[in-house]
């Protein structure tokens, strides 16, 4: 692999997804350093926190984000290095090529958000959340100044999501809406302009929530 596609792959401390050759699951890894042709990382956890077990030799992909970009390289597992933060040494086997976006995670997740259509501002809570999207749960109909309510697919509103006392913002276009009998709003969001930071917090905090879930048993 040549030194300018060595350049391309992510930097120390980001998050890679993983698929593992006989694993059925998918994983994510956070990257420790990068060496010519050896990438080290953690050992890829499960979205459930269970640690992927395999053997020197092993076939992986990784998949991340190169600006707006996926892209992903393959891989070979040449050592499983233990110690206080057991990592994977892997010899990276092939160019870094553009991909398909990855598949978003979600959990079910309730945190407080504000929707506003033309001025007019909703409160509510997510019912599930992913970095594509999320399920809302608002106290009213989002609707403008006029009055006109949002129901249409495709119809845009603004986000203010608060993530782990952090506000996040996007504009999101109705997905679907889900009838209710108790006068809420209830409907899927897909978001259409998270920074990548934005979308890797996300996916941070999506990840803790099913290790959480995974460790009291709820499923």
């Amino acid at each position: 692999m040549g030194a300018g596609q060595v350049l391309e792959f992510p930097t120390v401390r980001e998050i890679v997804d993983v698929q593992a050759e006989g694993v059925d699951e998918g994983a994510t890894a956070t990257v420790l350093d990068v060496a010519g042709g050896t990438v080290h990382v953690t050992v890829a956890r499960t979205m459930s926190g269970r640690p992927i077990r395999l053997e020197p030799g092993a076939r992986l992909r990784f998949t991340w984000r190169d600006g707006r970009t996926m892209v992903a390289a393959p891989g070979e597992l040449v050592a499983v290095e233990l110690g206080e933060e057991p990592r994977w040494e892997v010899r990276v086997l092939g160019p870094v090529e553009q991909t398909q976006r990855r598949n978003a995670v979600r959990a079910d997740l309730r945190l407080p958000v504000i929707v506003t259509t033309g001025g007019i501002e909703r409160t509510g809570t997510t019912l599930d959340l992913s970095e594509g999207g999320a399920r809302l749960l608002l106290e009213e109909e989002p609707a403008d100044r006029d009055g006109r309510p949002v129901r249409a697919s495709g119809d845009a509103m603004r986000l203010a999501l608060d993530l782990d006392g952090e506000t996040m913002t996007d504009e999101v276009r109705l997905v679907r809406r889900y009838p209710r009998e108790d006068g809420r709003w209830e409907a899927s969001v897909r978001f259409t302009a998270l920074t990548e930071r934005q979308e890797d917090a996300v996916r941070r905090r999506v990840f803790a929530e099913l290790r959480a879930q995974a460790a009291s048993g709820v499923s």
